[in-house]
């Protein structure tokens, strides 16, 4: 038993390199040369002008190019929130459980961070419209960290509750 547990760490750590580097060379070799990418990243600049009207703002979409007033934001490769959920996915598939907790947990965190890009790219679009000198901060020094601390910690707490690990107390 002491044997099988010294083995997971690693076994899980050469499990998510070569997840995360398959997902890389997909991204790289395959969805950008196939404009895969491109499509995706209209889809976001869509679903963020959806949810901007849906709060009420003027907000409309050309492509990957997103309008509220006089301000637009172009939703640039590296804003469709893919690397994240490579970390996420890669993450997920080497952790040693069921197939049936693994695709519970990617389908989860799957959809908590496509929603949390549409709120990342719908506050950066705010940003960019009522204070524009503040947009590369929101963009680079907020909202990359926050982005990649969720995609690890949606991952951490799904991994846990699936394998049964986590120890919830109530207050």
């Amino acid at each position: 038993m002491a044997a099988d547990r010294s083995k997971r760490l690693p076994r899980f750590l050469l499990g998510f390199i070569a997840a995360i580097t398959v997902c890389e060379i997909v991204y790289y070799a395959i969805m950008i040369p196939a404009g895969a990418v491109e499509g995706f990243l209209e889809l976001n600049a869509q679903w963020t002008a959806f949810t901007l009207r849906f709060f009420g703002l003027e907000a409309s979409d050309r492509g990957r190019v997103l309008q509220l007033g006089s301000s637009s934001v172009l939703v640039a490769r590296g804003c469709d929130g893919l690397q994240p959920w490579f970390l996420f996915l890669s993450a997920s598939a080497a952790f040693p459980i069921r197939a049936g907790a693994k695709l519970r947990i990617v389908l989860t965190g799957t959809t908590i961070l496509m929603a949390l890009n549409i709120v990342r790219l719908s506050s950066l679009m705010l940003v960019a419209h009522f204070s524009p000198q503040h947009f590369e901060l929101a963009h680079v020094n907020i909202w990359q960290p926050v982005f990649l601390c969720v995609a690890l910690g949606a991952w951490m707490l799904l991994a846990s509750r699936a394998s049964g690990r986590l120890n919830v107390s109530h207050a």
